[in-house]
């Protein structure tokens, strides 16, 4: 179910950044494109990861909260590494495509290591024993 969740999240994530590329070509419109489609990405699989593959349960406002946050810094993380992919790909290859297989092959190597960052420090009964 994670590589399915990975996949639907990642499709979501290169369906936005075409949607914004193909409504603005402008100054940092790559950067731009790559921006909203992490975040409608990260919204997709914390929702669906929380849910179906940790089937982890907020003890509360506050729990959901330190789960979210932590959540977020494992993404900025993992995002790191596929931005560092794409862009990669972008600048050594000119073909058009080739931005969206470096975004390809970089969401799957950050998504790998974000569930093991996440097993290890987001969806933990250490963490929800600490926050009660």
């Amino acid at each position: 179910m994670y590589a399915a969740f990975a996949t639907a999240s990642t499709f979501t994530n290169i369906l936005v950044q075409r949607l914004v590329l193909a409504v603005y070509s402008g100054s940092h419109d790559l950067l731009l494109a790559m921006f909203g489609g992490t975040i409608a990405g990260i919204s997709l699989k914390y929702t669906l990861d929380r849910k179906y593959i940790f089937m982890y349960r907020n003890q509360g406002t506050r729990d959901g909260i330190v789960r979210f946050f932590l959540y977020t810094v494992m993404s900025v993380l993992t995002t790191l590494v596929f931005w560092s992919v794409e862009l990669t790909f972008h600048y050594l290859w000119s073909h058009p495509w080739s931005k969206y297989i470096g975004a390809a092959l970089g969401l799957t190597a950050g998504y790998t290591l974000k569930y093991f960052l996440d097993k290890r420090f987001v969806f933990t009964t250490t963490h929800q024993d600490q926050v009660r």
